[in-house]
């Protein structure tokens, strides 16, 4: 049996979710496909960290990181996040980027009230990733020769 649980990123998370920000496949479906240096991460990991406007879970199954996921408060008049997630190398292939994804929601909608439109942008030749968005009940509103943007209205459940 599947135990899976999603709590907010700390600090011990830094090194890990590092090491998966370089992976090859990561980079490629990166806006950005340079490698990014230790010191860049810690960096950037650290504004991250005390933005309030940012939350930043990572999602463990039987007790193995399996992803994280970042929303990132784009609108606060209409409570519009931006997400953005990357799962593990290791847990890619497996089928588990869906039950990552609605997990991640779920705990959105947890921790922050009211209504929310979420907002996705992928590359269009990230097939994987367009693929589970769509299956998650994500919309294209936009598109360009690069990027599909995504959105969803995450209702809160009372």
């Amino acid at each position: 049996m599947k135990k899976i649980i999603i709590s907010r990123v700390t600090q011990s998370d830094s090194k890990l979710i590092w090491e998966w920000r370089n992976d090859i496949q990561t980079r490629l479906m990166s806006f950005e496909s340079d490698r990014i240096s230790f010191e860049e991460h810690k960096i950037w990991f650290e504004n991250i960290m005390k933005n309030n406007n940012i939350l930043f879970y990572i999602t463990k199954i039987n007790n193995s990181s399996l992803g994280v996921s970042r929303f990132d408060l784009i609108d606060s008049t209409y409570n519009s996040y931006e997400i953005n997630i990357n799962l593990s190398p290791f847990f890619r292939g497996k089928n588990l980027s869906k039950s990552h994804l609605i997990f991640s929601l779920k705990r959105l909608n947890k921790d922050i009230p009211g209504n929310k439109k979420i907002i996705a942008n992928i590359k269009k030749e990230n097939v994987k990733s367009n693929s589970l968005f769509a299956n998650c009940g994500f919309s294209i509103i936009k598109e360009n020769q690069l990027i599909n943007t995504y959105s969803y209205f995450l209702r809160n459940e009372k």
